[in-house]
């Protein structure tokens, strides 16, 4: 009622689209927010842009796993994530980046300060 009232409005697109996460994928609904802030902030009026735009699409899903990773407490630089979305699941690559994300830099440090929150020490 409230569409043929006042129109679509922010409110009304955001609360649709988490109400179709939630019944499609209850299993990671936790992380739909984040999908749909980032859909609204990029495609305001829900025209389609996304899906017309490999580029905006490309921006808009690198936003999203940026915010999925930072809230898991781990710390992945947009390039390593540019790479896993580029890669288009090849497992060749994507084992490359997670054993460089293992090995150093400042993605280590954050995966090993949540291991050692975990086990109690440090």
């Amino acid at each position: 009622m409230e569409l043929l009232v006042k129109g679509p409005t922010k409110e009304l697109e955001k609360n649709l689209l988490l109400t179709g996460m939630e019944k499609s994928l209850p299993s990671a609904f936790q992380f739909a927010p984040f999908v749909v802030n980032t859909v609204l902030a990029y495609d305001e009026n829900a025209t389609g842009i996304l899906s017309r735009d490999p580029s905006l699409l490309e921006n808009a899903t690198v936003s999203v796993l940026k915010a999925i990773t930072a809230k898991m407490g781990v710390s992945i630089n947009e390039k390593a994530l540019r790479e896993i979305y580029e890669s288009n699941g090849n497992t060749e690559v994507l084992d490359r980046i997670a054993v460089e994300i293992l090995k150093g830099g400042p993605h280590r440090r954050t995966l090993q300060g949540r291991a050692s929150k975990r086990r109690g020490c440090c």
